[in-house]
């Protein structure tokens, strides 16, 4: 995976275009591990993206990324706004419409020969942020 299809893949995430995301940048057999939940196979992460996104908008952020190989390893900034209620948020109380969050994260990324993400494992490297949006 080169750096613009990388940036392509983070397009998808950012559209929250969760079956072009898992369709095409993960393999079948992908291993996912967040900090808050680990999942196994492309059909199971199609799942929690769509059930963790229903009540929050994410956005990742590159920072700097560090290619070498079927290894990618990138520095980002993670964005998280509480559309509704929910229990997606990286913080440990139930969130609620206006919280958000920010998390400084590192992810590891390992791809096949065809470009696919077969693991990715993504750790906090600061504590979460949190503020309210308020009107």
């Amino acid at each position: 995976m080169n750096l613009e299809s990388y940036l392509d893949y983070i397009a998808a995430f950012n559209a929250q275009d969760w079956k072009r995301l898992t369709g095409q940048y993960y393999a079948p057999d992908v291993e996912i591990v967040f900090p808050i939940v680990t999942l196994s196979g492309r059909d199971e992460a199609l799942a929690w993206f769509v059930a963790a996104h229903e009540a929050l908008f994410e956005t990742i952020v590159p920072q700097r990324i560090a290619i070498d190989g079927h290894t990618i390893t990138v520095d980002l900034t993670v964005h998280f706004v509480a559309l509704g209620p929910t229990d997606y948020l990286p913080i440990p109380e139930r969130g609620e419409a206006g919280d958000a969050v920010t998390v400084p994260m590192r992810a590891h990324y390992t791809v096949d020969e065809d470009d696919q993400i077969v693991a990715l494992t993504v750790e906090f490297t600061s504590p979460p942020q949190q503020t309210q949006i308020t009107p």
